[in-house]
Parts: C-alpha cells; structure tokens; sequence
C-alpha cells in the first residue's frame, strides 16, 4: 500500500500515475434471470493487481461512502459500491434477505477469473467495510466466508439483537416500523412493516453477538457514532464489541466518534480512520 508518512490519500491527490492505465470510475452491472444490480467501479490505476475493497452502504443507501471510496483509491485499493435489489436503479423486490444474498451473488461474480482479470484487482484480497446495514451484511458475508478475514462496522446496525430490544415494548416496535417505512419508500417492493416482520422473525439467525466466537479471528474494525440515532451505540456497537472480546478477538480496532449516524461532519475523521486501519492492520 502507499506510504501514509509521506502521501495523505484523504487529503492529497496522486501526484505519480501511470498514463497508460490511470485512475478511473467505471460503472458496474450484474444481471441474471432475476435481478440486475448496478454499481461504480473505482480502480487504483496501473497494471499490478490490488486489492479490493468492497463498500456496503446502508438502508436505504442515501449516503454511498464515495468519499471514502475515492481516498481508499489514492491508497491503493481498488473499490466497489452496488446497490441491492429495489434500491437506487437495481430490479427486484428489497429485503434484508436479498441484501445478504446480493452481496454473496455481487463477490462470486466478481471473483471469477473473467471478471477479476477485467477489473483488475487481487481476487485473494478482499476487505468488506459497510455502513449502519452495510455493517450487518458486511459482518454476516464474513461468517460464511472463511477467507473474508478483514471487516469494516461503521455505525453498525445489528438486526437480531436489535430487534430483540425492540419488540419489549409497542412504541418501540412502532417507532421503528415509521422509521422503515419513510427508508421503504425510496425502495421497491417492501414496507416499514414487511421489514419489521422479517428482522423480527430472523431475530435469532441475524444476532451478530451469537456469532461472536465466530466472528473472533477476524480483523474487525468497528467505529460508532456517539449521538447515533438509528443505531445506537449502546444498543448496537457496545454489546458486539464487548461480545468479541469476551470471545478472545485480538484484532478489534474500536473507536466511537462524536458524531451522528451518517458521520456527516466527521466525514474526514471516519476517512482517516477506515483508511489507517486499511494500510496498516488489514492482513491478508
């Protein structure tokens, strides 16, 4: 990776670049019988192949995380943000479901020797890092995959656990059936309450916390926001984290910032972070 003493990727542009394959933005498509999702692509720029960093943004996905997109470029890292089904261009009906499972389908089509060798990136060096409910696919992609051993929980969202705490009382349950339903709205086939019904059904299978011994031999950075509103730190980062150590996780990087869900004015603290964990912890 670039050398952070001397080049700030958050701050500075690539000053060398290689001219016959420089850095570029690309858009990106996967289509089968059943869906077709739609992304960007952002590649490092010369002919070595990198790794790749694989960027899940949320529900509904209004912030996309292109700065960090674009800075964990200038460090090396090749980039791909997609939308799953129902949401920003993508077919099909959104569920938290077809959420884990297009991102399983998104990394098997990428790491296929056409597509890898397209794109150009190391298909053995692979990092997730996802925002609120890009955290939780982020978190549970891993779990089936042995191999996925660097994972990235930015304001994290913990469904299981999460939906467990809200269904002790009706005006939570409540509180959190409108919240869904002002994020379904943006998206296609669901609905504050379908949404509610399946995080609380699958309250069990999608409790990171149960996961914890599992989860433990990975390199987990977690990074929450103080004053965080959709998912709180108490109820959503703490609980995990104290979960993996318990478990004996030796590599858990945590931090938790002074800042709302969207780290929206800490979009350069979050930056830094996530790419100093990037550059100097992430091991593959």
């Amino acid at each position: 990776m670039t050398d952070m003493k001397n080049f700030n990727p958050v701050s500075q542009d690539q000053i060398t670049i290689d001219l016959k394959s420089p850095p570029s933005m690309s858009p990106f498509m996967y289509k089968d019988e059943s869906k077709k999702l739609l992304g960007t692509f952002f590649h490092t720029g010369g002919e070595e192949l990198k790794p790749l960093l694989v960027l899940l943004h949320g529900f509904p996905g209004n912030e996309t995380n292109f700065d960090i997109a674009h800075a964990a470029r200038r460090s090396g890292y090749n980039v791909l943000v997609f939308h799953y089904r129902g949401s920003w261009g993508s077919s099909g009906e959104y569920s938290w479901k077809n959420c884990l499972d297009d991102t399983d389908t998104i990394v098997k089509f990428i790491k296929t020797d056409e597509v890898s060798a397209k794109l150009k990136f190391d298909k053995d060096k692979i990092v997730f890092v996802g925002h609120s409910m890009g955290g939780f696919a982020a978190m549970m992609h891993s779990l089936n995959h042995p191999e996925v051993k660097n994972v990235g929980f930015l304001a994290g969202y913990n469904n299981g656990y999460g939906s467990k705490i809200i269904s002790q009382k009706v005006e939570y349950v409540a509180e959190a059936v409108k919240r869904m339903n002002e994020g379904a709205a943006l998206l296609t086939g669901t609905s504050g309450k379908q949404l509610w019904e399946e995080m609380f059904k699958n309250r069990d299978n999608w409790d990171l916390i149960t996961f914890a011994k599992k989860l433990a031999d990975k390199n987990i950075l977690m990074v929450g926001a103080e004053f965080d509103t959709t998912a709180p730190v108490d109820l959503h980062h703490k609980p995990l984290a104290e979960a993996l150590k318990k478990a004996g996780c030796e590599n858990l990087e945590e931090y938790i910032i002074k800042t709302g869900h969207s780290f929206s004015d800490k979009r350069i603290k979050l930056t830094e972070i996530v790419l100093n964990w990037l550059n100097s912890a992430v091991k593959f």
